[in-house]
């Protein structure tokens, strides 16, 4: 869900937040509908680039 960078850079910062973080982005995959996943993905990645972001709809 975080790019390589970006979650290197939680775990120098927040190293037990980052552990549980990593955990979940390897369970998610496995536990929630892959449409919703991409949903949230893009949305993350939008936020982190300060860049505005409108869901994609579904067809």
């Amino acid at each position: 869900m975080l790019s390589t960078d970006t979650f290197h850079r939680i775990a120098s910062l927040q190293p037990d937040i980052a552990a549980q973080l990593q955990h979940i982005m390897q369970l998610a995959p496995q536990t929630t509908d892959a449409e919703l996943l991409s949903l949230c993905r893009s949305y993350i990645d939008a936020a982190l680039q300060r860049q505005d972001w409108t869901p994609r709809l579904a067809v």
